[in-house]
């Protein structure tokens, strides 16, 4: 899921993305993203001494001159091992100070301590990258009345913003999970429409990766806020709680 909207003031507050959602994993209130090459075989490596075992016996099943060869060959070791000191001076259950999450060569690190996560920056200097992002979990609430009591008392609108399939279909295993729960959510019929992979109306074509302001989902517990906040924060435009219009008296 892609949540990322640039920071207009990267100077000044030094973070390269904002996120308006709740705190990453309910607990964390930065991530740092350390991109370089040789994170994709980290995972089961506990020491350093681990992971060269793994690309030595990787190197010796490959050809010279593979593209799997130029990868491992291409590895800084040196910025390696001080990845994975980093990571276990860091994550240990005795000093828990930061949670890392690992996809392809991009390495997801999740703090309170922002200068924690600014060390990143020495562990390969000159070859790879460090972004930083900050949640905001100040999109106002706001009231809408209506002059019958509505069907469910909370609602969230959407971005309109460029999304691809991989969104949508998230977005449907979010909506499909919760059918015949207690959580109910329940998209706006246009939303549920563009939602739809089989829908055959031509009318749809042309926004079929076009997500409207105009969509929005409602739901009955105010948790299910935060749960769509963690899943989809970045698309989030406005809330809303929903209640009978409050009756006018005269005298």
């Amino acid at each position: 899921m892609v949540s990322l909207k640039s920071h207009p003031n990267k100077a000044i507050t030094g973070f390269d993305y904002i996120e308006h959602r709740g705190l990453f994993y309910n607990k964390y209130r930065y991530r740092a993203r350390l991109h370089l090459n040789g994170l994709n075989r980290v995972y089961y490596a506990k020491t350093f001494l681990d992971y060269m075992k793994v690309i030595h016996r990787t190197l010796s099943k490959t050809a010279t001159g593979s593209k799997m060869n130029l990868e491992l060959t291409s590895i800084d070791m040196d910025s390696i091992e001080r990845f994975i000191n980093w990571r276990n001076a860091n994550t240990s259950s005795k000093n828990k100070l930061a949670m890392i999450r690992i996809e392809a060569n991009i390495a997801a690190v999740f703090s309170n301590d922002l200068q924690l996560l600014k060390t990143l920056e020495k562990i390969a200097p000159g070859i790879g990258s460090v972004d930083y992002t900050e949640t905001d979990e100040s999109i106002p609430h706001g009231t809408k009345y209506y002059v019958n009591k509505p069907k469910h008392p909370y609602r969230v609108y959407l971005k309109s913003k460029r999304i691809d399939d991989k969104w949508k279909e998230s977005m449907n295993r979010f909506i499909d999970r919760y059918k015949a729960t207690d959580t109910v959510i329940v998209p706006s019929q246009s939303f549920k429409i563009w939602l739809d992979p089989n829908k055959t109306t031509k009318t749809w074509y042309w926004n079929d990766y076009y997500c409207s302001s105009h969509y929005y989902i409602d739901f009955d517990d105010e948790s299910t806020d935060t749960l769509f906040a963690l899943m989809f924060g970045d698309m989030i435009s406005k809330r809303f709680k929903l209640e009978k219009r409050p009756d006018t008296v005269t005298v």
